[in-house]
């Protein structure tokens, strides 16, 4: 017989998922604002769809003020004091290009997007942020386009092209460093590439690897170093910078829900799970990355 043995100076955590406090409306469909896995906010979605927002502290969440125009399928981006709902969805063949801004207290209209859409990808800030993708009209595959809209706090610019249209995927990022991975396509295939944004054009970059490109989450999560994207498969993927490679899947199947934060330290909220309704969810899993810290002090290498 043969044993081997190996010793390491390095105590590795593997990253994992736990659950949270769970939304006091279960929804799916709408847009989050979320820095952490203990400051963010939810807001919008489901049909028939809402306007309420919720606002989370790390164990539970609490309403808050209403957005003045109820609808689903809509960007979000921002801070739990400071964020934007953009775009959506809120009757019959009716997308929408309404922009509404929090102020960690209430919603007041702000300057609409130049063009209606829903299920579009988004992120960063209240003052420099961004919406891209997505569809313009009804039927959804019909109508997605490539379209990016950049944000200053008080008006819309238009951005570079995405090197192919789409929606319903995985974004993070800022407005000069983002990223859209996954997603479906018109007339209704899936995408299993990536797009990065530099602040004025596209480039396509990693393959996601065992996502799910039809069904991820509408919220921002990471940046283009460190990214993190979830499917309605119950697939984790995260992004080094270089690739995507697997991570460990989150526990209560649901599609569509909110999610945002970093790569490290970020949240999955609501989605629903088949049937569409009522299966809406309530749940909230946190996810913790990987760290690796040493276990052995005052030695040296030669």
């Amino acid at each position: 017989a043969t044993q081997e043995y190996n010793k390491s100076t390095n105590t590795v955590t593997a990253a994992a998922w736990a659950s949270g406090g769970s939304l006091n409306t279960g929804r799916t469909l709408g847009g989050s604002a979320i820095t952490s896995g203990t400051s963010g906010i939810v807001f919008g979605g489901s049909s028939p769809y809402t306007g309420k927002t919720e606002s989370y502290d790390g164990s539970s969440f609490s309403e808050t003020g209403d957005m003045n125009t109820a609808r689903g399928y809509l960007g979000g981006f921002g801070t739990s004091t400071a964020a934007v709902a953009a775009g959506g969805y809120n009757a019959p063949n009716n997308p929408q290009s309404l922009v509404e801004e929090w102020n960690g207290s209430a919603w007041s209209e702000e300057t609409n997007l130049p063009a209606a859409r829903k299920s579009a990808g988004n992120c960063g800030t209240l003052t420099a942020g961004l919406i891209f993708g997505g569809s313009s009209a009804q039927p959804y595959t019909a109508n997605i386009v490539t379209t990016t809209f950049e944000y200053d706090g008080s008006s819309w610019t238009a951005g570079g092209a995405l090197p192919e249209g789409k929606g319903q995927a995985a974004s993070g990022g800022t407005q000069t460093a983002a990223f859209y991975a996954g997603g479906v396509l018109a007339p209704g295939g899936r995408s299993s590439k990536t797009a990065f944004y530099n602040g004025s054009s596209w480039s396509e970059g990693a393959d996601v690897a065992t996502i799910s490109p039809s069904s991820g989450g509408l919220g921002a999560t990471g940046t283009t170093s460190a990214g993190l994207a979830t499917s309605g498969d119950n697939l984790t993927n995260i992004y080094d910078g270089t690739a995507w490679a697997t991570s460990p899947n989150y526990s209560t199947a649901r599609n569509r829900g909110f999610g945002g934060a970093t790569a490290s330290d970020a949240l999955l909220v609501g989605g629903y799970s088949a049937p569409l309704s009522p299966a809406y969810r309530a749940e909230t899993e946190e996810f913790t990355g990987e760290t690796i810290a040493g276990n052995v002090t005052n030695f040296t290498t030669s």
